[in-house]
């Protein structure tokens, strides 16, 4: 089990280890992601588009993730 905290919790700690627990400290969170690149997120404006192809031109691939910002999804078509 991991319980984070952004606090010492010198009592609870100690209140484990009386319940047969085991506590140990961790530096990081398990669950942090450790990418060796950080996304990538910017608005898919022109600029955005023309970047796209010339890679797409340049590259054998390209990956595009589109995802949500604060709850909201835009969809417009493209005329390519």
């Amino acid at each position: 089990m991991y319980v984070g905290s952004d606090r010492l919790c010198v009592d609870a700690v100690a209140g484990k280890r009386e319940l047969g627990l085991f506590p140990e400290p961790m530096a990081t969170s398990p669950y942090a992601a450790e990418l060796e690149e950080p996304d990538v997120t910017e608005a898919a404006d022109e600029g955005f588009w023309a970047r796209v192809r010339t890679a797409l031109a340049s590259q054998k691939a390209v990956l595009l993730e589109e995802g949500y910002v604060c709850n909201a999804a835009r969809f417009r078509p493209r005329d390519w």
